[in-house]
């Protein structure tokens, strides 16, 4: 949902006077939802409306722009905005309109899907901040800050100096309303210095329901909307809720854990004596409702039509002082005046209050108590619900421990699709080529021809690809993979083009834009060309978008303990060798023991290999080869392919007794000749065979990594098993 129109609204604020805007748009995703269903028109009850993530907001000012426009002031006004439209129309807050007189809120509300048991598992690709000569190189102490929606932000622990943290029992609980919400991600490295705040590492966003889909999901960081090559991976399970108590005693004590939710709903005041004051002026209400050291408000309603409407959860967790509190009656206090806070000076009285004890709410645990109750002796009511729940254990098949020993992580590939098992479909994206595009005619200055790259988006993941720019280019050629988990053929693929500008105050232009559903995409043979367009009307330019179903990958990230013996793949866990590039050494990763037989490696080809400038010399093309080696094997050497920046070896390998569990290194070289120039690293990468195994026919693109960062260079490998 977009709004995105033109408006008069004036604003004032202290040491800012009057300003107003002119324009705002919002952008967000909107659930709608049509209950209870009756048999009669209008079939449905009400109308519930929310946003399901914070809305996007992008304001213009006017007025005392001098002032408004500064960056802080505008964020701040921004931020304000959204956290009022969050309190009134974010999941799991939404608008109501009954259709139907006697259907009332108790009747439509509707409760959290569960509990998601989120945890952060490891990351990799951090990097060393160099530093002045005369200090050390900073390794980054890395945390990262995670919410879900609008609930709180979970600060995780710090893991010091490490490239490539790994986080042990990193678990929090949030609630779960819908499963495009959001999970929202920041990763700092943490600095203790008084006058040194901690460093930013980047940022990511998925969907709950991504992750959910994989048992394991890793997610690359943007810094300023760019990914930085450091990665993240999550592991998510959905506990649902149950009407069993047990789980609240618990013996565990974890306050970051949910044993159970107590859910609290209010309607509206009745039997108001009076609407107005002797002023004339309407009377406002607003109830206050306390369980243990937890307070909520309402919103203030008018004695006219005094209707609320709002909900309110009380998380308990296993510790012993949320325990304590659960025990503690609900008390609901009607409050008269014009503000719905505790701070002083604020004009409201106390009309009366009314307690319901503990032992009330779990007589029938999952069934809500619902009632009408008078605040005092002739005075108005108040409709108000609760009810408590447990939370069910999660299954132990989907466990991040199953089969897991101490101290060892799973082993990341390079390829950043979703990680993960279980029967989910997935799709491999392709965008292929361009054709269409135009040179822009300049009067004064040379004509611009495009420099394409393609935005694309995938459902309702928030996450963002963007391809490579083809310089000067009208026909474009990408030939860029991505692989993505399918939910429904109803998903869509969202393609934007763009022509990159390198000027700081010179933005991309926007080349237009096309959208297609997955099943339209297979149905039409896996291949589409679409016509982007640009304000509604075509612009006679084309993205050619290919679509394959892929089978799942396997299901046990993590091997078994029994029965294990070794694999020589990459270490690089010192801090001295942490900027070197890597080199083939060996580290022990535990491995199922099971029938072993040989597997075919081809290395096809390479791209994005660069031309090395020289400042007295002339420039080198880049005479590339490559170094493989799986498991215990010998490394295999390819031959080198001269002066090309895409070069094509089509030549293979037979290795053998190779495991599934094993792990394929490659390294790319630039091949010298001078007895004193040593060949030039071009980048290395490190990918679990079973990955390679589950490529579809067009083989397997690894990207190269370089001091832990993406050089933007690939090579595509083709794996099959020989037996």
């Amino acid at each position: 949902c977009i709004w995105d129109g033109a408006c008069d609204i004036q604003l004032q604020a202290d040491y800012l006077g009057t300003f107003g805007v002119k324009s705002l748009k919002l952008a967000g995703r909107v659930s709608i939802l049509f209950c209870p269903l009756v048999n009669a028109l209008p079939i449905t009850g009400a109308v519930q409306y929310g946003f399901i993530n914070p809305p996007e907001l992008s304001l213009e000012m006017t007025g005392r722009a001098t002032v408004a426009d500064f960056q802080k002031v505008r964020a701040t006004i921004q931020n304000l905005i959204v956290d009022i439209i969050s309190n009134l129309m974010v999941l799991p807050n939404r608008m109501m309109v009954p259709l139907v007189e006697t259907i009332s809120y108790f009747d439509v509300y509707q409760p959290a899907l569960g509990v998601v048991r989120l945890t952060l598992v490891q990351g990799r690709g951090f990097q060393i901040e160099e530093r002045h000569q005369l200090r050390s190189p900073d390794i980054p102490d890395v945390y990262c800050n995670i919410k879900v929606g609008i609930e709180q932000v979970w600060k995780t622990s710090v893991v010091k100096d490490n490239c490539n943290p790994v986080w042990h029992n990193q678990t929090k609980d949030f609630l779960l309303f819908d499963h495009d919400q959001i999970v929202y991600i920041d990763a700092w490295d943490e600095d203790k210095g008084p006058l040194d705040a901690d460093d930013y590492l980047g940022s990511a966003q998925v969907t709950v329901g991504d992750i959910l889909l994989s048992t394991f999901y890793e997610v690359e960081l943007l810094t300023d909307g760019k990914p930085n090559g450091a990665y993240l991976t999550l592991h998510c399970d959905l506990l649902p809720t149950t009407s069993s108590l047990e789980s609240l005693s618990s013996r565990e004590r974890n306050d970051n854990l949910l044993s159970g939710l107590i859910t609290i709903l209010i309607s509206q005041v009745y039997d108001v004596p009076r609407e107005k004051d002797d002023d004339g002026k309407p009377i406002l209400y607003f109830a206050k409702i306390e369980v243990g050291k937890h307070k909520f408000f309402t919103p203030v309603a008018d004695a006219s039509d005094p209707v609320f409407n709002c909900s309110f959860r009380v998380p308990l967790t296993s510790s012993a002082a949320s325990k304590a509190a659960s025990s503690q009656p609900v008390m609901f206090t009607l409050m008269e005046g014009e503000e719905a806070s505790d701070a002083k000076g604020a004009k409201s009285r106390r009309v009366g209050s009314f307690t319901v004890p503990y032992n009330e709410v779990t007589r029938c645990p999952g069934n809500p108590v619902s009632a009408r109750r008078t605040v005092c002796n002739g005075g108005p009511s108040l409709g108000y619900s609760i009810s408590i729940c447990g939370v069910q254990p999660p299954d132990p098949s989907r466990s991040i421990n199953a089969g897991r020993r101490d101290g060892y992580s799973p082993v990341s590939a390079i390829d950043d699709s979703p990680r993960g098992g279980g029967d989910q479909a997935k799709v491999k994206i392709t965008i292929s080529k361009g054709w269409g595009f135009q040179i822009e005619k300049r009067r004064f200055k040379k004509d611009d021809i495009p420099d394409v790259y393609c935005m694309v988006k995938f459902g309702s993941n928030p996450a963002v690809w963007k391809t490579t720019a083809i310089k000067d280019n009208l026909a474009p050629q990408w030939n860029e993979c991505r692989t993505f988990v399918m939910k429904d053929h109803g998903q869509v693929l969202n393609v934007h083009a763009f022509d990159e500008d390198g000027g700081a105050n010179d933005p991309d232009d926007d080349l237009g834009s096309a959208r297609i559903s997955v099943g339209k995409l297979l149905l039409a043979g896996g291949s589409f060309d679409l016509e982007l367009q640009m304000g509604g009307a075509p612009t006679g330019a084309f993205v050619s978008v290919t679509c394959e179903l892929l089978s799942p990958e396997p299901k046990d990230l993590f091997p078994s303990t029994s029965n294990t013996d070794s694999a020589e793949i990459f270490s690089s866990e010192k801090v001295e060798d942490a900027a070197k590039p890597k080199t083939l050494q060996k580290r022990k990763v535990p491995t199922k023991e099971k029938p072993r037989n040989d597997l075919w490696v081809k290395v096809e080809s390479g791209r994005g290999f660069q031309i090395e400038k020289r400042r007295f010399a002339k420039d080198d093309i880049p005479d590339v080869y490559c170094k493989v080696k799986i498991g215990h094997s010998k490394v295999w050497r390819t031959s080198t392919i001269k002066d090309n920046l895409s070069p094509e070896w089509h030549e293979s390998k037979v290795f053998r007794d190779i495991d599934d569990n094993d792990v394929l290194d490659l390294e790319a070289w630039d091949e010298d000749k001078g007895i004193n120039d040593p060949d030039d690293f071009l980048g290395a990468a490190t990918v679990p065979v079973h990955t390679l195994l589950s490529a579809s026919g067009d083989g397997f693109v690894v990207k190269l990594m370089e001091k832990g960062k993406a050089n933007g260079c690939s090579v595509t490998l083709r794996c099959r098993r020989e037996h």
